[in-house]
């Protein structure tokens, strides 16, 4: 062993060049395996070397070289066995890391696999690597890797129109309140003129299927079993009633509108009982329309005119955030004008479906890593501009976590030197 460390420190070719090397001798046969264990100190981490090692390295395993990337591929000749996929390319501090790469990349990747590093790091998800230059105030996205396999977007964007999206969420987020408040009381409405006009029992909660905007809520009236000819003539009287009913209920129809009212009959084998389910299908009306009727842009932007940046700190993996940043998320407290009550309200100041973790930051990023160590993304500050970042990982999928796992676990049960 000390002969082949004393090899690896003499070669002066960096270490993606000897690797490539040494695995092209093996593949071939003219070199064994246990050569691998040179290059072991040079990986990130014990794991990143053993994703190499799970690797076959055969006549039917492919090694192309793109840029400062290796990438490996096991063809297998049973049609029952996937082809391998693996990714080797060198960190910020010129250690080596490994990527089992997940099956969305491999399948494209087997009919062309990339021939230039732009096109490899386009499969991963980022645009360029991240150079230490501070970063301008540029309007179009652009992905950078910036530590390990952490993945930065980056844009900048007015203070205004952040001010503007703030203000939107806000309002969006006390109309659904308001709105879900509205449809209660309608609904709770007319189960109490079903009950006390026709007398009707009305069994269980009130459930709510939906967020404020295209519900459904229901309920249900208990029966006895009911043969065939008897249900649809009760499920079209009941639905008849409901919708009277609902006409006649003041306010109906002013934010909340009636789409649709269904009466379906449920009833388990062998139970002498079952229910008529009424299902209540309501829609509110235009968020402008709300936010008008109760005042809720003097509201909101009053709210935003105390937003202050704040010191923030996130974690992407084991990445660990921090910057100067707008809150992700607010609460606030306001009168609700349907039941009279003070609520407090939280709001997302982020899109919550975006895949990323978002953030409008106003100050140097700086990112801290176990084994990366301390990297500082700097940013040209302007006052009129707030930058919009978001963090994820390299596209290599959820396989090259899953089969981590496993190998730690494999460690743990003393499987694994």
């Amino acid at each position: 062993m000390a002969v082949l460390l004393l090899e690896l420190k003499e070669d002066r070719r960096g270490p993606l060049d000897r690797l490539e090397a040494l695995l092209r001798e093996i593949r071939r046969g003219a070199s064994k395996r246990e050569r691998l264990l040179m290059f072991k100190s040079l990986f990130t981490s014990w794991v990143d070397f053993e994703l190499l090692r799970l690797m076959p390295l055969t006549e039917n395993t492919l090694i192309y070289r793109v840029g400062d990337y290796l990438v490996l591929c096991h063809v297998s000749l049973s049609k029952r066995k996937r082809t391998k996929w693996l990714l080797i390319g060198i960190n910020d501090d010129g250690k080596l890391f490994a990527n089992w790469v997940s099956d969305s990349l491999k399948w494209q990747w087997e009919r062309e696999v990339p021939k230039s590093e732009e096109e490899l790091r386009r499969e991963l998800g980022f645009d360029y690597n991240y150079n230490g230059e501070p970063l301008p105030p540029v309007e179009k996205p652009v992905r950078i890797r910036v530590q390990g396999d952490l993945v930065m977007s980056f844009r900048a964007v007015s203070a205004d129109e952040v001010r503007a999206f703030f203000t939107d969420m806000i309002i969006s987020a006390l109309a659904e309140r308001i709105i879900e408040a509205e449809e209660r009381r309608l609904m709770e409405e007319l189960v109490r003129g079903l009950t006390r006009e026709l007398r009707l029992s009305v069994g269980g909660e009130l459930r709510r299927d939906g967020r404020g905007w295209n519900d459904i809520w229901a309920f249900e009236v208990p029966v006895p079993y009911l043969n065939w000819g008897k249900r649809k003539p009760l499920r079209e009287a009941l639905k008849r009633v409901v919708k009277e009913m609902w006409s006649r209920i003041p306010g109906a129809n002013d934010i909340v509108v009636l789409r649709e009212v269904d009466v379906s009959h449920q009833h388990e084998s062998g139970a002498s009982l079952g229910s008529l389910v009424v299902s209540v299908a309501l829609r509110a009306g235009p968020l402008e329309v709300v936010a008008e009727k109760f005042g809720l842009q003097e509201l909101a932007r009053r709210c935003v005119e105390e937003i202050r940046p704040v010191p923030t700190e996130v974690r992407v993996g084991n990445h660990i955030i921090r910057t100067l940043a707008y809150p992700r998320r607010i609460s606030l407290a306001f009168e609700n004008p349907i039941t009279g009550n003070r609520e407090w309200v939280d709001v997302a100041l982020v899109h919550e479906w975006m895949s990323l973790l978002t953030l409008y930051a106003v100050d140097d990023i700086v990112i801290e890593h176990d084994e990366h160590g301390t990297r500082v993304v700097r940013v040209m500050k302007c006052e009129d501009k707030v930058y919009e970042v978001g963090f994820t990982t390299t596209d290599t999928g959820e396989h090259d976590g899953a089969i981590r796992n496993r190998i730690i676990l494999e460690r743990l049960a003393g499987l694994r030197r």
